[in-house]
Formats: structure tokens, sequence, C-alpha cells
């Protein structure tokens, strides 16, 4: 007595190639039921039915003990646990051979974490096992009403506008951080992050952590590219338009007078600055072509651990907020967000270990802001 819908003829779940989807709608009692029926089938079916190669009749033979749920992503942590120990007491109480949590995929309504979905991968020799768990998550799902799945299976045609997805960090002085946060508005109650108009996510590093060896924060943008061309937009221009601050150093009027309020600066991964304008002549065409001055400068930061986890370049334009804009969508168009670091608490890190080792850190802001 439940609906259930299936989409056909090659559409499959983004990062599981040979998966279709089924959809399963109805009363939990009879949700749970199809879910053991579609289950008993897989292990049941006679694989000498299929015109299998070897390689393929082994895969097969492995996936019919398996379940794939899929589930909202703001959920999934609470599936995965702490370091992965949720997924480990399943794994061990329900005797599974396999127990795993997809990779995170974008899907749907991208300006809504609810509408991001996983797969949680199950399997083992014993069905009831299986069934078990899917059981829990199903129970997890419906004891979470705020967290949503969505009826759209179309995941071939949504996949291909994960393309137009993005994420940008930008540096920004600390003393213009307050017209920044008056262009997006004001963030929730005890939050570093915002939602803009446009449905960007902008997340800010936190007051008194600076990028290493500036006295910049760091704003983060995700969302869909014309949204965040929108929102640097609206960066660039809160700066360009502010007020020198009274009371700042010599140092940062000096560099206020020297153009700084007309540059914008950017964080991208220094394998994307490799593969982009790893020469001058690159370099130069693409000055030529928007008419801005690149400065490309390299940055390592380290993780909790001291090793290098990630390196960033910063990448600086100056020129007319038209012409920087232009250029911007061209960087967002060679960006690949996967490769942006999203944990801006790495910059607080930094910011204590160089504290720690007595190196001098610039000044905190103004408690003014």
């Amino acid at each position: 007595s439940s609906g259930i819908n299936a989409e056909y003829g090659g559409e499959t779940f983004p990062g599981l190639p040979f998966e279709s989807v089924v959809l399963i709608e109805g009363d939990k009692t009879s949700v749970l039921n199809t879910v053991n029926l579609i289950s008993n089938r897989l292990r049941s079916w006679n694989l000498d039915n299929l015109p299998l190669n070897e390689k393929s009749r082994k895969s097969a033979e492995v996936r019919q003990k398996c379940m794939s749920l899929i589930v909202p992503h703001s959920i999934s942590q609470q599936i995965i646990g702490q370091n992965g120990d949720n997924l480990s007491k399943l794994k061990e109480e329900y005797a599974l051979e396999k127990c795993l949590v997809s990779p995170r995929t974008g899907l749907h309504n991208f300006g809504h974490k609810s509408f991001t979905e996983r797969a949680v991968y199950l399997g083992g020799d014993s069905s009831a096992g299986v069934d078990s768990v899917v059981g829990s998550l199903i129970n997890l799902v419906l004891s979470t009403p705020e967290h949503k799945l969505d009826d759209n299976l179309l995941y071939k045609d949504i996949s291909q506008a994960v393309k137009s997805w993005t994420k940008v960090k930008i540096l920004v002085p600390f003393y213009f951080m307050p017209n920044v946060v008056k262009a997006f508005g004001k963030a929730k109650a005890g939050s570093k992050e915002m939602i803009d108009e446009y449905g960007v996510k902008v997340i800010t590093s936190r007051y008194g952590d600076f990028y290493p060896r500036t006295r910049d924060r760091v704003v983060l943008l995700e969302g869909p590219n014309e949204s965040v061309i929108k929102a640097v937009s609206m960066i660039c221009n809160s700066i360009r338009s502010a007020d020198i601050p009274p009371n700042i150093s010599e140092r940062d009027l000096k560099a206020l007078k020297n153009g700084k309020q007309d540059t914008l600066r950017f964080l991208i991964s220094s394998d994307t600055v490799e593969e982009n304008f790893s020469t001058v002549e690159a370099q130069e065409a693409f000055n030529y072509k928007h008419d801005v001055k690149l400065h490309i400068k390299k940055r390592v930061i380290l993780d909790e651990d001291d090793a290098p986890r990630t390196q960033e370049s910063i990448v600086s334009l100056n020129g007319s907020e038209e012409e920087i804009m232009n250029a911007v969508k061209e960087l967002i168009s060679k960006t690949d967000y996967r490769k942006v670091v999203t944990n801006l608490d790495f910059y607080g890190k930094y910011r204590e270990k160089q504290s720690g080792n007595g190196s001098n850190e610039p000044a905190k802001e103004n408690a003014a802001e």
C-alpha cells in the first residue's frame, strides 16, 4: 500500500553510476515492508538470467547483499558520528560487512541544506541485519521532519547544475568588515554565518582571526555561480564606497592611499593558480584581456598537526569595479570549488600557534566592530 516511483533510462544517483533510484512513499510500516521486499528480491534474484561477464557477475553477487539508502545530508553526521564511531557501532552490532556513507552530493535546491542528499551503503550476509539498520535510519529520518528528502528523481539534469556551483574566499581588511556585514544583513545570533538575498551562504573567519601575516578577515561565499558573482560585487562595492575609518594605523592608511581600497584579494588553490597563471605571459594576457593588474602571492596554511594541509595563493585584482568583476567571472570559471578549504578555523589555529611561538601578530581589530 505504498507508492513507488522509479527513474529509468540511465538516470542514476551522482557518484553511483550504476544505481537507479526508487522512491517509496507511504506510512512507516508500508515503506519498511516495501524496502524489505526489494531487499529480498535482490538477494533471491537468479543472476543466470542476466548477460553478465565474470567481473560483472562478482560485482552483482556483492551488490545483492547490499542496500543503498538515500538520506538528507543534514542528518548524515548523526549517522557517521565523530570519527565514524556510529558507523563502526552499526557495523559491529548488526554484523555488517559494509557500512559506508557516500561523499556529499549537491542536489535539488542549492541554497538549502535539507535538499542535499547522501547515500548510505549497507551490506552483509544477514538480510535481517541490513533490514534492521534500514529501519533505524528510516526512524531517524521520520524523527527529524525538518530534514527533507526531495521527490525529484531527475538526478542527471540536477547533477549538471553542480557545474554552476562555486565557493570563493575573499580577504577583507578588518576595518572594512562592518561595511561588508551591513551589505549582507545581520547574522543569526551567535553565528558567523549569513544568507544573502540571492541565497548565497556567507561565512566569515572569527573576530580577531586574520589570514596569516595580514590584517584581513576571510569571507567565504558559497552558492550558484551567478549569485556568488553578485555577492562578490556587493563586497567590492561596500569596500570601495566605505569611508576611511578613523584612528587606523599609519601603515593601514598608507596602504589605502596606495590603492588598497581599489583592490580585491582572493584566496585560490595554488593548484588552480599553477594551472592557469604559472607563466608571466599567462598573467599578462589576463591583465590585457580584463584591463586589471593581477598579482599572485603564495601562502601555506598549516593544519592542527603542523603539517601542510593545503596551499593557497593570494590573487589580487586592481582596477575599476567593472573591470574587476569581469575578471572575477573568469576566475570563478577556472576554480574547482572542491579544492576550496571551507573550515575557516584554520586561520585562528595558525594565529594561536604563531602567538605561542612568540611571533609578532598584527594587532586585533578595534572593539568598536
